[in-house]
Parts: structure tokens; C-alpha cells; sequence
């Protein structure tokens, strides 16, 4: 089994509302599959106030151990009336950008997302959130994600839905 240890990166997020800070990340092996384990702080909601008023998002954020650093956020940041929020990922450096990123809920066929772009803070996708999506979020009892890094290796991280719920409702 291959284990990744990701020092440092990924802050809170996102495009236009949520501050970042940036570092960098580093790979540590053992064997060929990942599944990386992270404590998370759970499923929340952040507020940012802006020149449009308060923007709200439900996010979950991963660290590693023992340093606490974040690895990986997602969010589902408010998008107005008209439209289903918006997904943002805020993915680790060294990934193989074609290849996207996968999220599987529970067992299900997982969903592959285009990464948008990369700064300094790391790689996003940003899109507006599928309703299929988040139902299905909101039913299940876990998130896969499913990255690969330049040189071919997966890190499959297993992220608990307890709270995504109620983390979206908070957003309505």
C-alpha cells in the first residue's frame, strides 16, 4: 500500500471569498494504492462578508497528522437563487491534471471533474454543483475521492457525509 504524507497546503478556500495561504506538498510511498487517512474538522459553514453581502459555503476541510496542515477543502459555496451553489476543490500540487479528479458517493459510479486551474495555493475546480450531486451527498454516508499524481499514483481519500446535510440546509 502506497502512503502519502502531505505536509503542507491548502488552506480554507476558494475563488472569489475565502483566503488561502500557500505551501507545498510532498509524497512519502510504501506500495502501489492509497487510501489516506486524514482527519478532517467535518462538515461546516463559512461566511465571508463581501461587497455583495454575505457569501456562505458548506465546506469540509482535510488535514494530515500530525501537523495539522490542510491537504484538501471542497466546498459548496452559495450561488444565488437561480442556480445550484457552486462546487470548488482545492486539490494538492503534483497531481495528473488530465486525468481530473474522481468523487464517488458510498459505492456508486464515481464523477470525474475537470481541475480548473492551479495557483499558488494549489489546483480548483470550480464548476456549479450538479442537483444529482449534492441528493446524493445528502442521502450517503461517504465521500471517495480519487486523485493521481504525475507519476501514476492514486491517493483515495474517504471522507465522511455526517453533517453535509445539515451544512446544506444551513446555506438556504
Amino acid at each position: 500500500m502506497r502512503k502519502f504524507n502531505f505536509p503542507g497546503l491548502l488552506p480554507s478556500l476558494t475563488a472569489v471569498a475565502f483566503a488561502v495561504s500557500a505551501t507545498a506538498l510532498s509524497a512519502q510511498s510504501d506500495e502501489t494504492q492509497t487510501q489516506t487517512q486524514a482527519d478532517s474538522s467535518g462538515w461546516g459553514v463559512q461566511c465571508n462578508n463581501t461587497a455583495n453581502g454575505l457569501q456562505c459555503a458548506a465546506t469540509m476541510n482535510v488535514v494530515s497528522n500530525p501537523d495539522n496542515q490542510r491537504i484538501f477543502s471542497i466546498s459548496f459555496q452559495e450561488a444565488g437563487e437561480a442556480a445550484n451553489p457552486t462546487l470548488v476543490l482545492q486539490l494538492p500540487f503534483g497531481l495528473n491534471l488530465p486525468r481530473g479528479v474522481d468523487l464517488a458517493i458510498d459505492e456508486g459510479d464515481p464523477q470525474t471533474f475537470v481541475v480548473n486551474t492551479c495557483l499558488q495555493t494549489g489546483c480548483f475546480v470550480v464548476q456549479e454543483s450538479d442537483q444529482a450531486l449534492i441528493d446524493a451527498m445528502m442521502a450517503g454516508n461517504m465521500l471517495t475521492v480519487l486523485m493521481e499524481s504525475s507519476n501514476s499514483e492514486e491517493t483515495r481519500m474517504e471522507l465522511p457525509l455526517a453533517g453535509f446535510s445539515a451544512a446544506m440546509d444551513r446555506l438556504e
